[in-house]
């Protein structure tokens, strides 16, 4: 069964200039021993991000899998320090987003810069259809807040455990 852990939990925001958020890092450990990384946070919180992993004995190099649930960069700014784990994001939300940055004026503001650029130096796969990381951990495909936006739900001694993202708004 697998151990979630939370590192950072998320919060909305609404100021009278709009809303942002800060994204919830989970850290998933399968059954296997693999080191799932859920979300890596953003510019705001990369000190805090970092703490938490190494509160865990953890560095980047040590987690196996980067789920990037969507491509805001409350969610995913920080992957470039993933150099060694696979990064699992959606093709759809990889298309959305290589679209958002080109749209005029302006495109999506949430979304990265160059999805391409930052994604293109990681060992990224592009997922296509639900699938199972491992026995007790899949993606599960929740689009609404972008198009391309994934849950993860991890088999627990606890039951059923859902990472919704920014579905769960």
């Amino acid at each position: 069964m697998a151990v979630v852990e939370i590192l950072l939990p998320g919060y909305p925001l609404r100021t009278a200039r709009g809303s942002m958020g800060y994204a919830s890092s989970t850290l998933v450990t399968t059954d296997g021993g693999a080191k799932v990384l859920v979300d890596c946070a953003g510019y705001s919180d990369r000190t805090q991000f970092f703490e938490a992993l190494a509160q865990k004995n953890l560095a980047p190099e040590a987690i196996d899998i980067l789920v990037l649930t969507h491509l805001h960069f409350d969610h995913c700014i920080n992957a470039r320090f993933f150099t060694r784990a696979r990064v699992l994001v959606s093709q759809a939300e990889y298309e959305f987003a290589a679209r958002a940055v080109r749209q005029e004026p302006y495109g999506d503001p949430y979304v990265i810069d160059d999805p391409e650029g930052m994604l293109g130096r990681l060992h990224t796969e592009l997922v296509a259809s639900e699938t199972a990381i491992a026995p007790d951990l899949r993606l599960l495909f929740t689009p609404g807040h972008t198009p391309g936006a994934m849950s993860v739900l991890a088999d627990t001694a606890a039951g059923r455990v859902a990472m919704a993202s920014d579905s769960a708004k």
